[in-house]
């Protein structure tokens, strides 16, 4: 018996000390930090409901300045700190308690835009659940157990981004033979792969969508019109950029603002979403894609406006702005802005920022949502840039 004990005590041991040597190996290769990171694109609340903890979401990258590669098709200002600050304050302003109150909160989108990137997002309150959608979209799920008649509760979402200028070194005001020798592809369509497929990602941005009717007979046989004399792209989006900015009328009052592509092919007139839809339009027409970006801008396009001393803070109230980008083989996605080029006879923005004055949000706008049961409830939104 006393042997068997032994064999048993001297197996116990073996197991400890093999066990003791398998976790000294996993702490050796893998940080401790592995073990406590909570991804960008997955965060978790603890125990599923709101926290007063501010949750934060930062890049792994400890430089964030832009990087450009060799044969790179433009070149980038300096970075710009941009605090980018939404708070959404929800009242019930009802007589009752409101309970149970779930909200989807629109978030700054997954954006491949080469003159702006996310450094860090953080929420005075902890999601719920990050959803990701279409075009980049994300949307991130609040729960507010309840609140009492008269009562208030603000959510803020913060983003530290990096803003800059770009200036392209494409042949953008050259001979139209020049553009065409640039990007004209013979052998295969860019937006193609070797199978002759389009490839995954470029194809959102070929087809129609709300607002977007690029599959519209007159949008079609307007694109045809401008681009018949050349095949490539560059020149494609150069001649449909210089139709938009002298064909259209901009007029906040006008009755046909906001309507989309078609209404601005046909009503000549509207604001800086009608200009970026049609750019946009007409250019999936032609086979370019193209994409409408919706953000902010200063009122100069320049940044000047946004240089602002730490813990000043301002309104981006009336800074609300939609331009375009269109994509290119080689050179990826580059910007228009139409409307703010109308005053000017140089393509100034046509792929080029002349100023570090864009904070582009999202692709495709989505709506706040909010789903309670009792009271009645206000829900505001409004967005301020801060300074560091």
């Amino acid at each position: 018996m006393q042997g068997g004990s032994i064999k048993k005590s001297e197996r116990i041991l073996f197991v400890v000390t093999a066990f003791i040597f398998l976790l000294l190996l996993v702490l050796k290769f893998f940080p401790a930090g592995l073990f406590l990171s909570l991804p960008v694109d997955a965060p978790s609340a603890a125990g599923g409901g709101p926290s007063n903890k501010n949750f934060v979401a930062e890049a792994e990258e400890a430089d964030h300045q832009p990087q450009i590669t060799a044969g790179s098709p433009y070149t980038l200002g300096p970075a710009q700190k941009r605090d980018f600050r939404i708070r959404v304050d929800v009242t019930n302003t009802g007589n009752t308690p409101s309970t149970n109150i779930r909200m989807e909160v629109p978030l700054l989108d997954e954006l491949d835009s080469p003159y702006q990137i996310m450094v860090k997002e953080s929420f005075s309150q902890a999601p719920l659940e990050i959803k990701k959608k279409e075009a980049g979209n994300r949307s991130a799920f609040f729960q507010i157990d309840a609140l009492a008649p008269r009562e208030s509760k603000t959510l803020v979402l913060n983003y530290q981004l990096q803003t800059c200028s770009l200036k392209s070194k494409l042949p953008v005001t050259g001979a139209s033979s020049d553009l065409q020798a640039h990007h004209s592809m013979k052998c295969l369509p860019h937006n193609t792969n070797n199978s002759g497929q389009i490839q995954p990602h470029l194809k959102p941005w070929l087809e129609p969508a709300t607002k977007i009717e690029s599959d519209h007979p007159q949008i079609i046989d307007r694109a045809r019109e401008l681009t018949a004399t050349t095949d490539g792209d560059l020149e494609k989006a150069r001649l449909i950029f210089n139709y938009v900015k002298g064909y259209l009328r901009y007029d906040l009052n006008s009755p046909h603002r906001n309507k989309g592509a078609l209404s601005a092919l046909q009503n000549r007139a509207g604001v800086c979403e009608d200009y970026a839809a049609l750019f946009v339009a007409l250019c999936r027409a032609a086979g370019v894609p193209a994409r409408q970006v919706n953000g902010y801008t200063d009122p100069e396009g320049c940044g000047l406006a946004w240089k602002l001393a730490p813990a000043e803070t301002l309104s981006l109230k009336g800074c609300r702005h939609s331009w375009a980008e269109f994509y290119l083989d080689g050179s990826g996605w580059l910007p228009a802005d139409p409307t703010m080029n109308i005053n000017d006879t140089r393509l100034t923005y046509f792929a080029s920022l002349p100023g570090a004055g864009y904070l582009a949000q999202n692709y495709a706008d989505q709506p706040l949502q909010v789903r309670f049961q009792g009271g009645k409830l206000a829900v505001s939104w409004e967005e301020e840039l801060s300074g560091f």
